[in-house]
């Protein structure tokens, strides 16, 4: 009876007791993307990337008996109430996994790994084998208990490429990229790991059978042969590279990411490269042989064939270089043996003149291998029969891309006339860095080009002023000459109705610059109009811009208007500026009239909605002079 009267006592003072012996324990979640390398459980908050959980229990001599279950908060930390006086073991692990109840041991994440743990500030981990960290609790609160996690890198799907003719020898054709993910930043895994099979072992746990076929191939990275399991640190997808043995084989091996803290990814992706055992057709330039085309003796540009990546649609094969006979006057053609022209990359070369200080020429690609190819071209523009370093030009050409723009922003040594020209694609770039050599991909194609520049005469300068006592005095110079006989000098009073005043000899071929003058002391005081009628040998002749000269007023020597004729814009200049430029009709009608508040020494007028003739322009300048000059409209 004594016991029952007492008995709620006895429960008041043991549930006071017990609420009195609970602690606050709390810590933080580190993403500890360098893998503890420091040896220090730090980095930065883990921010909710992963949803996780810190759950605690403690083994009641039988079973591991679960207790709590803590959120990790979005900035890192968790915190729960624990009893005093008891030892907890607390792991991380990710919310979506099940509880069960007696607990039989720690789960890992899925999709993360444990990096370490440790109480307090300092170096070291106290993470237990199991993948806890013990705990002692007496009556004081821990507040430091921090954990590093490292989410696992990802892999992209198994690769298989179509099926490729086999280098032969020692040749090697490049790898496909091998894609990874890091989750921690969102970008490339730092590293991959090959995996490499071993014929002596068909029951390996991850059905690797690497160089499948008769013998094996060896795979490279950066020309050194790969060993199994070999982690590549900072991958560069462009140095891996596979050697296949002879014949009909299949380059097979699995690979995994691994991400800077060393972490590897929990999958793998499988990579298989067959290759034919049919023999390999090769592809071969055709100019003359100073260009280094014969196989023989000259190391000659060659590509074996895959019907994936070309220049143009077309592609045939040839036993050796089909060179022609030195010199410049050569067609390569060469390498047209089944008598159909395959050298369809490039259809027309663009004008070209020594005034040019960019080149470029667009020209068609097929590439569905998968993988970017690199294109490279050369042009002899010097003409010394050889493809210099310093002539050629080079693109990156993405799979899937019809066509890739080559540019040349140096033209060295430019001499006018026909030369020749090679283009080369392959997925190594450095199998296409010179214009000889072996590649194991792609094609090569040489052309006779001529790139004709706009007239048979190039007119560096054409100008012309008034000279007191000796008349209108014409100067021009051209930077090249081919098959010119003479230039007429012409004269207009309305830069509409000309006449012959004048013949001048040239010199007929030339590349060099070649100055030229005449002077015309026919006319009176007033403004005049001069073309240039270059006449070449078999009489046909073209004529340059029109110029003006005025007579008699030295201020306005400098006026110009240019071109003229014109279908386009025309453009106004005169170095002592310009003020307001009227434009009339030849009936005098104001078309428009432009005032400028500050003068200009240049401005240009594009002619709208008016139809083709000859329009007057008045021009008021910043000395107080004025002028008008005609203008023709085509």
């Amino acid at each position: 009876m004594e016991y029952q009267r007492l008995l709620p006592f006895i429960l008041l003072l043991i549930s006071l007791s017990s609420r009195a012996q609970t602690v606050l324990i709390s810590g933080r979640v580190f993403n500890d993307a360098n893998g503890m390398t420091d040896n220090i459980v730090n980095g930065h908050a883990w921010s909710n990337q992963l949803p996780l959980e810190v759950r605690t229990f403690f083994y009641n001599g039988r079973y591991n008996m679960a207790t709590v279950r803590a959120q990790v908060a979005s900035d890192g930390t968790f915190s729960f109430t624990a009893s005093a006086n008891t030892s907890y073991r607390l792991f991380i692990t990710e919310s979506s996994l099940p509880v069960s109840y007696p607990y039989y041991g720690p789960f890992e994440p899925i999709n993360a790994k444990t990096t370490g743990a440790h109480i307090g500030p300092g170096v070291g981990s106290e993470l237990e084998a199991g993948g806890y960290i013990t705990i002692n609790v007496a009556d004081q609160p821990i507040t430091d208990i921090n954990f590093g996690v490292d989410r696992y890198p990802t892999i992209g799907s198994n690769i298989t490429v179509a099926r490729q003719p086999n280098p032969l020898g020692t040749s090697r054709v490049q790898v496909p990229t091998l894609t990874s993910a890091d989750p921690e930043d969102g970008l490339s895994a730092n590293g991959v790991r090959i995996y490499l099979y071993n014929p002596d072992h068909y029951t390996d746990p991850f059905n690797r059978d690497f160089g499948y076929g008769p013998g094996y191939s060896t795979l490279y990275y950066d020309g050194i042969p790969i060993l199994d399991k070999q982690t590549i640190l900072s991958y560069d997808p462009s140095k891996l590279t596979v050697d296949p043995t002879d014949g009909n084989v299949t380059t097979r091996f699995n690979y995994s990411s691994v991400d800077a803290a060393g972490v590897e990814s929990k999958n793998q992706a499988v990579v298989t490269i067959p290759f034919s055992d049919t023999v390999s057709q090769i592809d071969f330039g055709d100019a003359p042989n100073t260009y280094r085309v014969a196989l023989d003796y000259s190391n000659g540009p060659r590509h074996t064939i895959l019907d994936n990546l070309k220049l143009g649609s077309l592609i045939d094969a040839e036993a050796s270089g089909q060179a022609g006979p030195n010199g410049l006057d050569y067609t390569a053609t060469g390498d047209d043996v089944n008598g159909i022209d395959d050298e369809d990359g490039l259809t027309s070369f663009v004008s070209l003149s020594k005034s040019n200080t960019i080149y470029s020429l667009s020209i068609a690609i097929t590439n569905t291998t998968g993988m970017d190819a690199t294109l490279s071209g050369w042009i002899d523009f010097n003409h010394d029969e050889t493809f210099s370093n310093n002539e050629r030009a080079q693109v990156i050409v993405l799979t899937g891309t019809t066509s890739a723009i080559l540019s040349w922003t140096v033209l060295s040594g430019y001499v006018v006339g026909q030369t020749f020209a090679r283009f080369r694609i392959a997925t190594i770039a450095s199998e296409v860095a010179q214009p000889y050599g072996a590649a194991n991909s792609g094609e090569v194609e040489d052309y006779l080009i001529t790139p004709a520049a706009p007239l048979p005469v190039e007119f560096v300068v054409y100008d012309g002023k008034w000279v007191e006592g000796a008349g209108n005095q014409l100067t021009w110079i051209t930077s090249w000459e081919k098959g010119t006989s003479h230039f007429l000098i012409e004269r207009s009073s309305d830069a509409i109705s000309f006449e012959a005043v004048g013949r001048v000899a040239a010199l007929g071929n030339s590349s060099t610059n070649q100055r030229y003058s005449f002077v015309d002391k026919g006319p009176s005081s007033g403004l005049w109009y001069y073309r240039l009628k270059q006449v070449d040998l078999d009489g046909t002749y073209t004529h340059s811009q029109i110029i003006a000269v005025r007579i008699g007023n030295e201020s306005l020597e400098s006026l110009t208007i240019s071109p003229n004729p014109s279908s386009g814009p025309m453009l106004l200049e005169y170095k002592k500026g310009i003020k307001s430029v009227g434009i009339h009709s030849l009936t005098g009608a104001l078309i428009e009239q432009h005032e400028f508040t500050q003068a200009v020494d240049r401005w240009s007028w594009v002619s709208t909605g008016q139809p083709a003739g000859v329009y007057v322009i008045q021009v008021k300048t910043q000395d107080g002079k004025s002028s008008s000059l005609r203008w023709v409209k085509q």
